[in-house]
């Protein structure tokens, strides 16, 4: 199922970069760069430019996001999570230690 919906975003997204570049004489070097051509030129609404802005960014997350590449933004981020709650527990701690009169000495 996945990956019909991802080869129907694909083909969509093909299309549409065609049916724009057509409608707007030009070869744009991308669906995004379509799309702002055609907007500029008044060919789409409002509503049909964020429609299509929509496959666009279904079409690049799609292409950027491999299953290597998840696994990769999951690991970077619990690592990332460690680190910052590891600081936030060494700074609790440094202040608990602090004497509440140096504590109260730095913001005079």
């Amino acid at each position: 199922r996945e990956d019909r919906l991802s080869f129907l975003i694909f083909d969509t997204a093909k299309n549409l970069h065609d049916s724009l570049d057509e409608a707007c004489q030009c070869h744009s070097h991308s669906l995004a760069a379509a799309i702002r051509a055609a907007k500029k030129q008044g060919l789409v609404s409002d509503v049909l430019f964020k429609r299509l802005r929509r496959v666009d960014a279904a079409a690049c997350a799609i292409r950027h996001c491999t299953p290597a590449a998840l696994r990769l933004l999951e690991g970077d981020l619990q690592a990332q999570i460690q680190i910052k709650a590891g600081c936030r527990a060494m700074q609790f701690e440094i202040a608990t230690e602090a004497d509440p009169e140096d504590i109260d000495n730095i913001y005079r």
